[in-house]
């Protein structure tokens, strides 16, 4: 008896091609790298995110990054994420304009933010 070789259909009509995920990374979003050790220290913030269940992520970005930037960072290490929004602690401040820069936001040289990720 031979096992099956063919091809079969889908009856879930899934995506013609799903994303590629491994080790919890959503290879379908692309995000730029993190800058070079050498930048200018003034033009970097190093960014900790608390996520919704409990766990962190951490980057640094330019300055000159977006919210939209630091939110397709979350949704590449985040799984099955679609809506994302930043929280500050104290002074408590929600942030969720994707074009906004972080230098807009006037983050400081390192910042820790509460993720609202749905």
């Amino acid at each position: 008896m031979q096992a099956f070789s063919g091809a079969g259909i889908s009856l879930g009509g899934g995506q013609a091609n799903p994303p590629t995920i491994v080790n919890g990374i959503d290879d379908s979003i692309k995000i730029e790298d993190e800058p070079p050790a050498d930048t200018d220290p003034a033009l970097v913030i190093d960014l900790q995110l608390r996520m919704p269940n409990g766990s962190k992520l951490q980057r640094k970005f330019l300055r000159t990054n977006t919210l939209g930037d630091v939110m397709a960072f979350v949704k590449r290490n985040y799984s099955g994420v679609t809506e994302v929004k930043f929280m500050t602690a104290f002074p408590k401040k929600t942030f969720e304009d994707p074009s906004m820069t972080l230098d807009a936001a006037k983050f400081g040289k390192r910042e820790a933010l509460n993720v609202d990720a749905q």
